[in-house]
């Protein structure tokens, strides 16, 4: 396999970050995906980038995790109630 890594033929490199967090427009989506169609150096970065993000980013129970983490006499002091 050849890889080309011209910088002048990655441009669409830019725009990896912004689709990996779902802020691409639809427009710069099908350029995106049409260049990693034919790039395999993109493509390997798209998919390191999307497995990042997901490793990083908050997800929706982050919150819920955080609480629980707590110890619980830490939590029961924190709601007005005393062991014993």
């Amino acid at each position: 396999m050849q890889v080309d890594d011209d910088p002048h033929d990655h441009a669409e490199e830019a725009l990896i970050g912004p689709a990996v967090r779902g802020s691409l427009n639809a427009d710069d989506l099908v350029r995106l995906k049409r260049h990693l169609e034919g790039c395999p150096t993109c493509a390997a970065v798209f998919e390191a980038t999307r497995i990042f993000h997901a490793s990083v980013a908050p997800g929706r129970d982050d919150d819920m995790r955080d609480e629980y983490g707590q110890s619980l006499p830490d939590k029961a002091e924190s709601v007005g109630v005393v062991p014993g």
